[in-house]
Order: C-alpha cells, then sequence, then structure tokens
C-alpha cells in the first residue's frame, strides 16, 4: 500500500529565480561532471607540452566551472536574504537534518571545486587536480544521497517536497 501524497500548501515555495538558478546549477554540473572525466588526460598532455590550442573542450570546462561558482555565491547570496522554506513541523528532525548537511555539502563542494579547478589548471598543480577529481566523486556521492533522500519523502512517507522547486510561488 503507498502511502498518500501530502501536498504542502501551506510550505512556501521557491521563487521562480531561485528554481532557474538551482536548475541551471544541477544541469551545468551534470554537463562538467561528464564531461570533466577526460579532463586529467588533457591536463597532463598539456603540461608535458602538447599545445593548448587543440584542447577546447577543456577551456569550456574551466569556463563553465567558474560560471558555476559565479552562480552559486549568487544563489547563497539569495538563500542569505531568502532563507529557504520552512518544512512542516510534523517531519522526522533527522531527515531536516540530513537535508541541511547535504545542502553545507552541496555549497562547500561547488565552491571548493572550481577554485581547486583553477588553481590545477592555471597553477598546473597535479595535486590540486587530484583533489578536484576526488571531489567531483564526492559531489556524485552527494547528489544520489539527496536523490534518495527526496525520493524517499515523496515515495516512502507521502511528502510531497520536491514540488517546491518544481512550481514557483
Amino acid at each position: 500500500m503507498s502511502p498518500t501524497v501530502t501536498t504542502l500548501p501551506e510550505t512556501p515555495r521557491y521563487t521562480t529565480s531561485e528554481i532557474v538558478l538551482h536548475w541551471t546549477i544541477a544541469g551545468l554540473v551534470l554537463y562538467q561532471w561528464l564531461m570533466g572525466q577526460g579532463m586529467a588526460d588533457i591536463f597532463y598532455a598539456i603540461r608535458d607540452g602538447a599545445d593548448r590550442d587543440g584542447y577546447g573542450p577543456a577551456f569550456v570546462h574551466v569556463g563553465l566551472g567558474l560560471t558555476i561558482l559565479v552562480l552559486v555565491v549568487v544563489r547563497l547570496g539569495m538563500r542569505l536574504r531568502r532563507p529557504g522554506a520552512p518544512l512542516p513541523e510534523s517531519r522526522d528532525p533527522r531527515l531536516d537534518r540530513a537535508a541541511r548537511l547535504l545542502h553545507l555539502s552541496f555549497y562547500a563542494l561547488l565552491i571548493a571545486m572550481p577554485v581547486l579547478g583553477a588553481v590545477a589548471w592555471w597553477g598546473e598543480s597535479g595535486a590540486f587536480g587530484v583533489l578536484h577529481s576526488v571531489l567531483a566523486w564526492a559531489l556524485a556521492l552527494v547528489v544520489v544521497a539527496y536523490a534518495g533522500l527526496a525520493l524517499y519523502q515523496r515515495f516512502a512517507l507521502g511528502e510531497d517536497v520536491l514540488r517546491r522547486l518544481v512550481r514557483p510561488t
């Protein structure tokens, strides 16, 4: 027997600009993650003397990484001015703590990764490149955990909190 879905009309939703920014960042991160899998090879080839002109996708990756950094800073500014919508009292507080921890992890990773990637790229630092790659995998794990939590809330608990990221106020 599946749970009844509880819509949360009393819970404010995100604004259109917050939703657009969220999904823009999510799409760029997915693209970066998929495209970035070959960046280590490009990085080492260039570091070993290959011509940078032949590696246009690397410049796209670097540029989009910096774009993500700017968008995340903008999103953080928006969040500081208008904190996330409060959640209903009936929820399990452990889910709230998990969601907050995952959000903090997102922000930390989405700020650290472009910075480390830029240092690796322009500073030609393999160590920073490795750390950047490790954080990319950490981000993938955070995304999976966050999606799992959202799906658990939706299908196991019947809480339709995902709607807040689809339909604006």
